[in-house]
């Protein structure tokens, strides 16, 4: 069964903190995607990056903003803010 959240992140330091809240928020609903590997433009593939059901969360800050907002409303309440943080994807 997929994991509901795709954290995808480097070796950098705001990945590592990225991985670190993940597994505290979200406990194991995420799987770890390391692209350190891959060679792409960043602004295709920011890294840390996560993939939620409400949307795609763009480096560390973004995933912060998206941790806070879960913690307090748990998946149940989509994020209504629109910010160049994320990009809303369609829900199916």
């Amino acid at each position: 069964m997929k994991s509901k959240y795709e954290l995808f992140v480097d070796n950098s330091a705001d990945s590592k903190k990225a991985i670190g809240l993940c597994r505290k928020a979200l406990g194991r609903e995420f799987e770890i995607v390391d692209v350190s590997n891959i060679n792409e433009p960043p602004d295709l593939c920011p890294r840390p990056r996560l993939l939620a059901p409400e949307g795609r969360f763009k480096h560390l800050d973004g995933i912060k903003k998206y941790i806070s907002h879960y913690g307090k409303h748990g998946d149940k309440t989509p994020i209504a803010q629109k910010s160049d943080l994320w990009t809303l994807l369609p829900v199916h």
